[in-house]
């Protein structure tokens, strides 16, 4: 895949996932657009705190998350997200195999795999 495919294919996944959480959420989180859109019925959950996805290889997402108070950990948070997406995404993508996610300044960081995150069933 090209740059320009891959950053389409990524825009894709974060629209995916958003589209899970304004379904699966409706009644909870709603109007959900962009990440931080979250943050309106969740102030301290880590994924509002998403400002860019990637994807640096087809099949592998980076997600960075800005700056912000942690709710447990740097670890716990990223850890949170990283499994989530991958739940999430992974259901509806079989070829997502590995999510990483990071802080703006590159101090933490978390590799969630399909492996260790594979879809559930039913």
């Amino acid at each position: 895949m090209t740059e320009e495919e891959l950053a389409v294919w990524a825009d894709e996944k974060l629209q995916q996932w958003m589209d899970d959480t304004n379904e699966g959420w409706e009644d909870v989180a709603m109007d959900i657009h962009q990440p931080s859109d979250f943050l309106k019925w969740y102030p301290t959950d880590p994924h509002g705190h998403i400002v860019s996805v990637a994807a640096p290889a087809y099949g592998e997402l980076v997600i960075t998350l800005e700056p912000y108070k942690w709710e447990s950990s740097p670890t716990d948070d990223l850890a949170y997200v990283g499994s989530n997406t991958m739940l999430r995404i992974g259901e509806r993508e079989p070829n997502l195999e590995r999510i990483t996610v990071l802080t703006q300044d590159g101090k933490h960081s978390y590799v969630a795999t399909r492996a260790q995150w594979p879809p559930m069933e039913g």
